[in-house]
């Protein structure tokens, strides 16, 4: 697991003995936790309480307090005390899983160099949790460069304002890839839809949708959904969905034709605004 040195460490119940279900299940229920590291450094043991529902499927947070200020990769074992008063003498067997750091996978693109979408994403951030940004642009052409991902899949909705001309942008770029313009996406390395014209996948125009159609893809006055999926194995997908907050029904373009490694979701302005309505994340598969 991976934490930044006296922050809260989240945990999740994720399963516990099937013949205890009927004892347990109590709206409410409290129970201890402790926590121990077992290295030549000494334990660390701290115990909080957490309430939970009927499924135990809830998160909770242990204190892990340590002498330094960097974040660090450490060993825990985790052990859920029951209270006495369910049945004196009964054993149950819980299991707790530590819940994915999203912030590991998922970084925002706050570089002072470069424009960004002054997203702040929270150290306790799973990615469950939408986070969205202000307005942000300006009058002349640039590239916002919001957020990277390096693994998972990430749902990302763009609200894009309706000033400037044709010249709005919404898709990836490979994370070290330099440009301020909007253009930028349009390159070699880029995938981005363009208001009023056809999507753009590593510097050339893709006409055919996946719904067969030969149309402009439309962005102004609207939300664009656009779903970026880098799985441990299988191909890596970029997807969008016009005129929609969520990726709902079949999206109206895909592509595999994916650059490797990091991937920087961007927009690009001319002449307008724009912000970032959700970003949600979940680990790779």
């Amino acid at each position: 697991q991976r934490h930044k040195c006296g922050a809260p460490v989240p945990f999740r119940i994720v399963c516990y003995a099937a013949k205890a279900a009927k004892k347990l299940v109590i709206p409410g229920l409290k129970f201890g936790v402790e926590v121990s590291r077992p290295e030549t450094l000494g334990n660390v043991t701290s115990v909080t309480w957490a309430s939970m529902g009927r499924n135990y499927c809830g998160s909770f947070t242990i204190p892990v307090t340590e002498r330094s200020d960097c974040v660090r990769s450490r060993s825990y074992e985790v052990k859920v005390v029951l209270p006495g008063c369910i049945k004196p003498r009964y054993s149950c067997e819980v299991t707790c899983k530590v819940m994915e750091d999203a912030v590991q996978y998922v970084m925002a693109k706050n570089d002072p160099y470069s424009y960004h979408g002054n997203l702040a994403i929270p150290q306790d951030w799973t990615g469950q949790k939408p986070l969205r940004t202000d307005a942000f642009g300006s009058d002349g052409s640039c590239t916002y460069r919001i957020v990277t991902v390096t693994s998972g899949k990430l749902t990302v909705s763009a609200s894009i304002a309706t000033g400037g001309d044709d010249n709005q942008h919404f898709g990836i770029v490979p994370e070290k890839e330099d440009g301020t313009c909007y253009t930028t996406l349009r390159g070699q390395n880029g995938i981005c839809v363009r208001h009023g014209d056809y999507p753009y996948v590593n510097g050339q125009q893709e006409c055919v949708f996946s719904s067969n159609s030969t149309r402009p893809f439309y962005l102004k006055g609207c939300t664009t959904t656009m779903v970026v999926c880098l799985p441990q194995s299988g191909p890596r997908t970029v997807s969008f969905w016009e005129n929609s907050s969520e990726p709902i029904g079949e999206a109206t373009f895909t592509t595999r034709e994916v650059p490797e490694g990091p991937l920087t979701i961007a927009v690009g302005l001319y002449g307008n605004s724009a912000a970032i309505t959700s970003i949600l994340w979940s680990p790779a598969t």
